[in-house]
């Protein structure tokens, strides 16, 4: 009898501290991204390109994302339309739809996918905006196993291309800066009048 009580007893503990665990496991994010020790090809960059790397991409998580939020196709994440009346944008995003997009070993965004829509080829798209960068976005187009997409911040824009054979070079290019045309910072409320 105490041996049954004890293992009863230990059964709940491991049950207890499993639900507990849990939500910081699916909290965490893996990488979207896996740098490849290949060098990228086409020789030397182009006048544009600042930066390469050749990587692999999990494409499973982003066919999770897109079925996250292709529930039907087209449809606007919840995120975005949280607050419909009001036009100001939910802050959590729906579990599923974020990708930390490790696109260089010292830049790292979490995007959060707030539309997907099938491409005309049978694959699909998922964009949407970056986590704490109100001009930032990204956009990735998924083709069986070929991806291609760009990334913009006010930090950078960075492009994703598929090179065959299941691997994808991220490329930070030079391009003007992001902005809305006025010189001196300053925040979206300053437009309103």
């Amino acid at each position: 009898m105490f041996v049954t009580r004890l293992w009863s007893v230990a059964a709940t503990t491991v049950a207890v501290l499993a639900a507990l665990a849990a939500p910081a496991v699916e909290a965490q994010s893996a990488d979207l991204f896996t740098p490849v020790d290949t060098t990228p090809p086409s020789g030397p960059l182009d006048e544009i390109t600042l930066r390469s790397r050749v990587v692999t991409i999990d494409l499973g998580q982003l066919a999770r994302a897109q079925a996250a939020v292709a529930d039907p196709p087209y449809q606007t994440l919840r995120t975005r339309d949280a607050f419909p009346h009001t036009g100001k944008r939910g802050t959590e995003p729906t579990p599923g739809t974020t990708l930390t997009l490790n696109l260089f070993d010292d830049t790292a965004v979490t995007g959060i996918v707030e539309q997907t829509a099938p491409t005309f080829s049978g694959g699909y798209s998922v964009s949407g905006r970056l986590v704490g960068d109100p001009l930032g976005s990204m956009t990735l187009v998924v083709n069986g196993e070929r991806v291609v997409g760009t990334v913009q911040s006010p930090e950078g824009t960075y492009r994703i291309r598929s090179i065959g054979g299941g691997l994808s070079t991220i490329s930070e290019v030079e391009e003007p800066p992001l902005n809305c045309g006025v010189e001196t910072p300053h925040s979206e409320t300053d437009h309103r009048h």
